[in-house]
């Protein structure tokens, strides 16, 4: 973090330089962790002056100024025999933050002639996969009115990941491009996909919905809309595993 007065000396003439480079406007960008939430080792964190890190954890609801978040799918170094986290496990954190007005990086720990493992390899190419059909719903986002619903209560802070209950097809994260939503199902139910955000009773989405979608399918979808729910009649083939995004307009 920016420790004491050389510290911060050195990250105010950062800022001046980089406004200087860019016309007047801010375009740098310094990630410090909270030392509020554990120890005053992890950073000098203060609102406004950078912007905060949570390391192996997400926000409790969507920030009105962007945060960051880092995680590994396994240990931050190789670790021979460390147990990975699973492909959708990952997708569900990216979804979670992203709705809350986050950005998330990702680390592979490399073997020490640079590659990856096998079991890595694999992990990569399923969220190549997942990314390839849901792309439009996480690049070049922005959160919505809520970052999402469900019954799994996410627990805030970092370094906490062991503390995470995994989600289920009645969990949804939303995120928006212009007039269309995006909602995203942590699942795939056995019956139809109902969404009480979007019920006319909740007031969130005022005007009629014209257009329903399930990204990665030209399947033609039946829904109906009460005061308790978008009712999303379950489509007859899965386009992706892990979550699946619907377009809404």
């Amino acid at each position: 973090g920016a420790f004491d007065e050389v510290g911060l000396q050195l990250i105010a003439h950062y800022y001046n330089a980089n406004m200087r480079w860019h016309g007047g406007k801010l375009d740098g960008v310094y990630t410090l962790k909270n030392h509020l939430a554990k120890t005053k080792l992890i950073g000098d964190f203060e609102d406004g002056a950078a912007t905060e890190d949570i390391e192996r954890g997400v926000a409790a609801d969507i920030r009105p100024e962007p945060w960051h978040s880092e995680t590994c799918v396994g240990n931050w170094f190789y670790w021979e025999g460390y147990k990975y986290k699973e492909p959708g496990e990952v997708i569900h954190q990216l979804l979670d933050v992203v709705s809350k007005n986050g950005t998330m990086l990702l680390n592979f720990p490399l073997l020490p002639d640079g590659t990856l493992d096998s079991r890595e390899e694999s992990i990569l190419e399923d969220i190549t996969a997942w990314m390839t059909v849901n792309g439009e719903g996480i690049f070049s986002t922005r959160p919505w009115k809520k970052y999402g619903e469900g019954p799994t209560e996410i627990t805030a802070g970092s370094m906490n990941e062991s503390e995470r209950k995994p989600f289920t097809s009645a969990d949804f994260r939303f995120t928006s491009k212009g007039e269309k939503l995006f909602a995203f199902c942590m699942g795939w139910p056995k019956g139809d996909f109902g969404i009480t955000s979007l019920g006319t009773a909740s007031g969130l989405w005022p005007r009629k919905i014209e257009h329903v979608r399930l990204l990665g399918s030209e399947e033609r979808l039946e829904y109906s809309r009460t005061a308790e729910q978008l009712l999303i009649h379950r489509p007859k083939h899965q386009p992706c595993d892990f979550a699946v995004a619907f377009e809404i307009q």
